[in-house]
């Protein structure tokens, strides 16, 4: 009876701290798709300053809360979003607007997918 009760209680923790993981990481997907829309409409009224200072919002958030998701997901896939925030921030610091539409899109890309891969379906499961 105890092993019973012991693979259950396994099982709930093991439940509870899947959906944790997806909630945590899909809210957070979202705060910085937000915060990248932001910064564009910013940089397209040609408020590169305020763009600017949303940019280096999302990648403090990213930072902050990315430490945190490294429990519930591979590291890869963080890092390319990682990379992809400074990398528009880089193009956005030197004037480079076109680039830095181009690599924003790149990293709502990766959210996008980043998304799709945590949502627990039969396709990511199997």
């Amino acid at each position: 009876m105890s092993r019973i009760i012991s693979a259950a209680t396994a099982l709930l923790i093991t439940i509870i701290l899947t959906i944790t993981g997806f909630i945590y990481n899909t809210k957070t997907a979202n705060m910085v798709s937000d915060g990248i829309y932001e910064a564009m409409k910013f940089s397209e009224s040609n408020k590169v300053n305020e763009a600017g200072k949303k940019m280096k919002d999302v990648r403090k958030m990213w930072d902050e809360r990315n430490k945190i998701m490294l429990v519930f997901t591979a590291h890869d896939k963080l890092d390319n979003i990682d990379e992809s925030i400074n990398i528009a921030e880089a193009y956005l610091e030197n004037d480079e607007l076109k680039m830095f539409h181009a690599e924003c899109h790149r990293t709502l890309t990766l959210l996008d997918h980043f998304r799709e891969i945590e949502y627990p379906s039969v396709n990511n499961i199997f």
